[in-house]
């Protein structure tokens, strides 16, 4: 198996250091578009199917590996996911681009990952693959430049995001490297720890 990539830990531990829930809309999404990128790093290199499929497929090696009770961040955004239920068709349109009938989908697979989270040992497949399809479409409107910060959403959805990119980077890249949940954040401690000294050094 590869080892934990430092790269991985270096960009984990740059977000970390430097992040805050306080943070405006925009320095989460820099902080998002940094953890995708380590988390796309992550997948072998020729993973097969769509972004969508190759999120799924990373999400549920997580699931297998760690499983939810070693996932709080990632279980608080799946219930953060809520606020999409008072998205207005405006909020839809800036966020995803869906039609009323994606919509509709896309608010009852949410209701259905937010009931099922509660009790893993109900989660299917299906909630991995909704799971993995709305991150995936996060990914997406944010790293679209006509993305607007201002609307519906950005105060709990943004950093429940950040928190729990970081989290299934983390998962991810221990289960491709062998590694248990506490290796894996013993050295993402150091991970942060080395980026806060180097801050301290360069100011």
């Amino acid at each position: 198996m590869p080892p934990l990539s430092r790269v991985l830990l270096r960009r984990l531990g740059r977000v970390a250091a430097r992040s805050d829930e306080s943070d405006p809309p925009d320095l989460i999404m820099d902080d998002v578009f940094v953890v995708w990128r380590a988390f796309e790093g992550s997948w072998p290199q020729q993973a097969p199917g769509s972004g969508s499929q190759r999120t799924a497929q990373a999400v549920d090696i997580v699931l297998q590996e760690w499983g939810f009770s070693e996932l709080p961040y990632t279980k608080t955004f799946i219930e953060a996911l809520k606020c999409i239920g008072s998205f207005s068709q405006k909020d839809f349109a800036n966020w995803f681009h869906l039609d009323q009938s994606e919509i509709n989908a896309m608010i009852d697979d949410v209701d259905q990952m937010r009931e099922r989270v509660r009790r893993p040992s109900d989660w299917t497949k299906i909630d991995t693959a909704n799971l993995g399809d709305v991150l995936h479409k996060l990914r997406c409107s944010i790293f679209h430049p006509s993305l607007d910060t201002e609307t519906a959403g950005k105060s709990r959805l943004l950093p429940a995001l950040r928190a729990s990119l970081q989290e299934l980077t983390l998962a991810h890249g221990a289960a491709r490297a062998g590694l248990a949940p506490e290796q894996a954040r013993a050295a993402f401690i150091v991970a942060v720890r080395a980026e806060l000294e180097r801050r301290a050094i360069n100011e």
